[in-house]
């Protein structure tokens, strides 16, 4: 089913796929590993689910499915220089497309061959010789995905990375010392470097969106009666009219002039950090040569962050836990529903990989927590990827931060719950209720955060009215005031309803109920998926 659904995805969601089911396998072999190599004896058990034999045919899989993925890749590159003179062969988002094929077909095959190395090393029964090639695959698909990612998304790895930079070589109130940091900077000199290297990416893919504006514009004007649209690389939604048009090129414009100072000072930090790299570990120097990295990255990440701050939408990355929470739940019940017919350690094999999951997204939580308080604090003069927070004038910023830091507390309320059900799926046997009843609670808070982040922004006259007459007409005059504000303040319907998604999770968990209640009636077992 995943290598027939590979084929309808478009190279960013396949390499994201790969990339996702490669690091969840690269874990487990991590784990396996470090548990084969200790020397305790007894050696502490690991999962049950977690042998070799899964290991290895997990690998299998994926090699296959990065070979399909080459294979494909090549043939269509190899038709394309057979047939130069094809329709459409010239045109610049033909020719943009090529490129980007042709860079990321070696970083696939390179891939490809690490995970072939990876699947006989775990065949043969050594898990340890299994972890590097692994990785070596992982990184080829993220520097291949990297040539297919539009604006927005090249802007998020370039702020995650240099907040790696900055993590790795710590900050002087932390007190760290300056000989155990210098272990770290060939890691930070990587990535300062990679972050180099996009930002060339970033450059072309700013000056490509700037220039479409341009010619919309041109366009508008020249035909003012038919409007223009321009495709921004994710930048942003089409623009029919003049003046969103306008608005999209002063953002761009912006975000142009950020990228220059961030290129900058990029120079500057791998050059110092180049130099912190060859002072001596016991020398004087260090601690000297440490701050001024410090600084440099410091001065980097600044233009990054505000850079970020036009394009970022913490929206789509709440949606996105939000599906893979509702996905997670339906998962975990689906297991509960077997366990009512199935062995011990067959429901431990299918419970064991959620649980790392669920983990996973946790964290994914607290970050999305975090940026929502970030957020909350920044000021709200500059323009926003969230178009549903921007404010029309000063009077309503302190109504935009507070639905910032209602939501960012939802969300850090659901973060708990997400690691309570992680928890509970490692126990034997594994408490369902408590473990259900956590990922409900996290759909809650994460779908009530959502509602807070889409509302359309009231001025304060309507909201001093709607909090005086709530006391007095209760539920319905708030039901009321939802549908006018649906009907006057928001010109299209939302991405996402979070209020029809979360009444469709309630909606299975009934229907759930109901057909466990008539499976013990009728005493036939359940089908392991309901297609």
């Amino acid at each position: 089913l995943k290598r027939a659904r590979d084929q309808l995805l478009d190279p960013v969601a396949r390499l994201d796929a790969l990339s996702g089911d490669a690091v969840a396998l690269l874990r487990q072999t991590g784990q396996k590993a470090a548990l084969s190599g200790l020397a305790e004896r007894p050696k502490p058990r690991g999962p049950t689910w977690l042998t070799t034999d899964y290991l290895s045919e997990a690998q299998e899989v994926l090699a296959e499915r990065t070979g399909e993925l080459h294979r494909g890749l090549s043939a269509g590159l190899a038709q394309t220089r057979e047939a130069p003179a094809a329709e459409g062969a010239n045109s610049p988002e033909q020719a943009r497309l090529l490129r980007r094929l042709e860079a990321a077909e070696p970083l696939i095959g390179a891939a490809h061959q690490a995970f072939l190395l990876a699947r006989g090393a775990l065949a043969a029964g050594r898990v340890g010789d299994a972890v590097e090639p692994q990785q070596r695959g992982v990184a080829k698909l993220g520097a291949a995905r990297e040539h297919f990612l539009d604006l927005r998304r090249l802007v998020e790895l370039l702020y995650q990375d240099e907040q790696r930079i900055a993590s790795l070589l710590g900050t002087p109130e932390g007190n760290p010392a300056a000989e155990d940091i210098r272990e770290y900077v060939p890691v930070a000199v990587a990535l300062q470097s990679g972050n180099q290297e996009r930002m060339q990416r970033v450059t072309e893919a700013i000056i490509e969106a700037l220039v479409g504006v341009l010619d919309a514009q041109e366009q508008a004007v020249a035909q003012p009666d038919t409007g223009a649209t321009v495709d921004t690389q994710g930048a942003a939604p089409a623009q029919p009219d003049s003046a969103a048009l306008e608005t999209e090129r002063q953002r761009l414009e912006r975000a142009d002039a950020l990228r220059v100072q961030a290129e900058r000072a990029m120079q500057q930090a791998v050059a110092d950090l180049n130099s912190l790299q060859q002072v001596p570990a016991q020398s004087e120097e260090l601690t000297a040569a440490l701050l001024q990295a410090r600084q440099s990255v410091a001065l980097t990440l600044t233009p990054v962050e505000s850079l970020r701050r036009l394009f970022f939408s913490v929206i789509d990355h709440l949606q996105e836990a939000l599906r893979r929470q509702v996905d997670l739940g339906d998962r975990t019940e689906e297991t509960a529903v077997l366990a009512e017919t199935e062995t011990t350690q067959e429901i431990a094999r299918r419970l064991g990989p959620l649980g790392p999951e669920q983990g996973s997204l946790a964290e994914i939580g607290g970050t999305i927590a975090e940026a929502l308080r970030e957020q909350a604090r920044q000021p709200t003069d500059a323009p926003s990827g969230d178009q549903a927070l921007a404010a029309p004038d000063a009077a309503l910023d302190q109504q935009q931060r507070e639905r910032l830091g209602q939501a960012a507390e939802h969300v850090a309320r659901a973060q708990p719950q997400m690691e309570q059900a992680a928890e509970g799926m490692t126990e034997a046997p594994p408490p369902f209720g408590a473990i259900r009843g956590a990922q409900q609670q996290a759909v809650e808070e994460l779908a009530q955060a959502l509602a807070l982040l889409q509302q359309p922004p009231q001025s304060q006259p309507e909201e001093q009215d709607r909090q005086d007459q709530q006391d007095q007409q209760g539920e319905q005059q708030r039901s009321e005031a939802g549908e006018q504000g649906e009907e006057g303040a928001r010109p299209q319907p939302a991405p996402a309803d979070p209020g029809q998604l979360l009444q469709g999770v309630r909606d299975r968990e009934a229907q759930r109920r109901e057909q466990r209640a008539q499976q013990q009636r009728h005493g036939y077992d359940p089908v392991e998926k309901d297609w």
